[in-house]
């Protein structure tokens, strides 16, 4: 009887343990890959950081390290699911549209394509606007 006492507590810690390393490591539940890319970003992370913009970039830059395709990219190309590449970085626009002080045009035509001509020639060099992009950065385009 002790013996399965034993058995029994040492399952319960092994499994805490485990459960305390993966949600340290992924906090949160990876989503599937897709075409063979990286993508382990979690659920709540992304909602987070896409729908409030808020995270610095270079917390962005240590927690994404995600690659995607030019492929993959195009494939996010209208007002309600906006990727977009700028200077080798991806970044998920969605939620900006309609608050870009632009207009939301601006922002779409940066959807499923490389904006870095674009974004650079806008605001390249200004600072506000490099820390509110950072805030939506999702990844890396992939080599």
């Amino acid at each position: 009887m002790q013996n399965k006492n034993l058995i029994i507590i040492g399952v319960v810690v092994v499994v805490i343990v485990a459960t305390v390393i993966a949600y340290t490591n992924n906090q949160g539940v990876n989503l599937p890959q897709e075409n063979g890319e990286n993508n382990s970003t979690s659920t709540v992370d992304e909602a987070m950081n896409n729908a409030s913009g808020s995270m610095s970039g270079e917390e962005s830059m240590e927690k994404k390290m995600v690659t995607y395709t030019l492929a993959t990219i195009a494939s996010h190309n209208s007002g309600t699911d906006c990727w977009s590449v700028v200077n080798g970085n991806v970044y998920d626009l969605t939620q900006w549209i309609s608050k870009h002080p632009g207009g939301e045009e601006a922002i779409l035509k940066l959807c499923g394509k490389d904006g870095s001509e674009l974004f650079n020639n806008q605001h390249g060099g200004q600072e506000k606007q490099q820390e509110t992009l950072a805030g939506f950065h999702i990844g890396v385009l992939s080599q």
